[in-house]
């Protein structure tokens, strides 16, 4: 189960995720939709825990999501120099 707890996320000034609360059973899909800069990306990178929320609680399987190293982290695949975050590229080598 993947849990997001009054989630608060800022950039500057700028509020992009604002007490987000939500719950994801296991064997459930969940699609985040939204016209861009509505903090979609902002939202996986919090679960992930690439980005700590500056308030707020991830939980994943019991687990808290925090940022910390040791903790759970979205796996990362390495091409060359950049990196690209799995959930956001659709293919990697042409069909």
């Amino acid at each position: 189960m993947i849990t997001l707890r009054n989630v608060r996320k800022c950039f500057g000034t700028k509020e992009v995720l604002q007490n987000v609360t939500l719950e994801v059973r296991k064997h459930e899909l969940l699609s985040l939709v939204g016209p861009s800069g509505c903090g979609k990306t902002t939202t996986l990178n919090v679960v992930a825990g690439l980005w700590r929320p500056d308030e707020g609680t991830v939980i994943i399987e019991d687990v808290l999501v925090d940022g910390n190293e040791g903790g759970i982290l979205f796996m990362l695949v390495l091409l060359g120099e950049r990196s690209v975050m799995s959930f956001r590229t659709m293919r990697f080598f042409p069909i």
